[in-house]
């Protein structure tokens, strides 16, 4: 490639394959380098579905180990803005701390309105709620709180 060997492929460096395909000059390399360097491909990381690592202490027993979202906006330092299907989250993200998944499974356009944190939608994405999930009595219900 540009005239002389290749000792190191471009196919071993974190560039996507689109993007080393259409390469014809040094130029565009470094033009691709420069944008990559200086963090303006955040357009491309917007409405793209991705996975929240929940903390240990954050997550209750039946709890998921991971909660879906949708990156609804990146703004100016790089921070993340997510939301869920249970409603957006309520702190900005870096992105070490989520990844991209392989397919979109949300739009924003699924998220609610509501501003949640990352335990309160951990819990209501798996369904596990703290208390008793059904009534003890035998016969007859005196509160009528289980229903």
């Amino acid at each position: 490639m540009f005239g002389c060997k290749q000792r190191i492929g471009l196919a071993d460096s974190s560039l996507e394959r689109e993007t080393y395909e259409i390469l014809e000059t040094e130029e565009d390399l470094e033009k691709i380098m420069e944008g990559m360097a200086h963090g303006t491909d955040h357009e491309r990381e917007e409405n793209v579905t991705s996975a929240v690592k929940v903390s240990d202490i954050d997550r209750g027993r039946l709890a998921l180990r991971n909660v879906l979202a949708v990156v609804l906006s990146v703004n100016e330092s790089g921070l993340h803005k997510l939301g869920t299907k249970e409603g957006a989250l309520e702190r900005l993200y870096s992105r070490n701390e989520f990844t991209f998944t392989d397919s979109n499974f949300m739009n924003p356009s699924d998220v609610l309105s509501s501003s949640l944190n990352l335990r309160k939608t951990s819990a209501l994405s798996s369904g596990s709620r703290q208390g008793f999930v059904m009534c003890h009595f035998r016969r007859y219900c005196n509160t009528k709180r289980c229903n």
